[in-house]
């Protein structure tokens, strides 16, 4: 379950991050959303369990990919892009 301060957050992002996963039921690249909900502090998104965290963490906890690998999670990447195009997002990376 994903917790969001509702303080802290832009609306538009959260309910389009919400609308990609129902949305996305029918492929395999997208996180299924099973419920969503919110009290008067926080949104709740109750999403399906997925082990083994993020990319980044994978990163950190093995270092860094050999050439296969990359090559294997670059595809997996391009994959879930499309996904998201062919639903008609865009995604846009953000720089700090």
């Amino acid at each position: 379950m994903k917790t969001i301060k509702k303080s802290a957050v832009n609306n538009c992002k959260v309910r389009e991050e919400r609308d990609i996963m129902v949305l996305g039921r029918k492929s395999e690249w997208i996180t299924k959303l099973h419920y969503a909900f919110q009290d008067l502090e926080n949104l709740y998104l109750v999403m399906e369990y997925l082990p083994g965290g993020d990319l980044l963490g994978l990163m950190i906890r093995n270092g860094a990919f050999d050439e296969e690998l990359a090559r294997f999670y670059l595809a997996e990447i391009a994959l879930a892009l499309n996904a998201l195009h062919s639903m008609g997002f865009v995604h846009r990376g953000e720089f700090r």
